[in-house]
């Protein structure tokens, strides 16, 4: 990610850290989280004891239902002051950017809800979280698709000079292929979001 781009991403999600969490519960936008957070954990299908990346974790929102399942949730942010609410709530996590970092261990399985879009290189990005997978390891994407109302989306967060990139389905297949990961299920959870996930199907060096 170009560093100007990346600063207008640290700098919006900054100043919505300390009201992260309350906007997914309420209003219009607390019914799309539902729904979204019931088919990521339909997906995500956690058991106790794994070890799960959250990918862009913001403050922990979706990290919550990942410990409630029985999981070990580590998560990763490009804004420090996401990653501090995340550490309040005793999470593990650091400040760092999912396309390049290299955190030196595998994960059972990824979690990257909501990220993939302001992201620099999509392609890179999926491949480094791929590298971060074990064997047989599990990845879960949720991304906003090419629609009327995705156009929307992308148009609210270029009022705040942010770049935010929509995805169809033979794009997003292309990107999971690319990266040694075989699609095992895709699906639409509401009119912008869709949820897919993703097979190890090979081992990274």
């Amino acid at each position: 990610m170009n560093v100007l781009k990346k600063n207008s991403v640290i700098r919006y999600f900054d100043t919505k850290a300390s009201e992260y969490d309350s906007m997914k519960v309420r209003g219009f936008t607390g019914k799309l989280a539902e729904k979204e957070s019931r088919a990521i954990l339909e997906f995500l299908n956690v058991k106790n004891g794994d070890e799960v990346l959250d990918a862009g974790c913001g403050s922990g929102f979706y990290s919550d239902f990942i410990r409630r399942g029985g999981g070990i949730p580590f998560g990763v942010d490009l804004s420090e002051k996401m990653i501090d609410e995340f550490k309040d709530k005793s999470f593990e996590g650091v400040v760092g950017d999912i396309e390049t970092i290299n955190l030196g261990k595998k994960f059972d399985k990824i979690l990257c809800a909501g990220a993939l879009e302001f992201v620099g290189d999509p392609i890179k990005t999926v491949e480094n979280l791929s590298r971060h997978l074990r064997d047989d390891g599990l990845l879960v994407l949720l991304y906003p698709s090419s629609s009327f109302i995705g156009l929307l989306y992308r148009l609210f967060h270029l009022t705040h000079g942010i770049k935010a990139k929509l995805y169809n389905d033979s794009e997003i297949t292309e990107i999971m292929v690319i990266s040694g990961l075989e699609v095992v299920h895709m699906k639409q959870i509401t009119f912008i979001s869709k949820v897919i996930k993703a097979k190890q199907v090979k081992v990274k060096p």
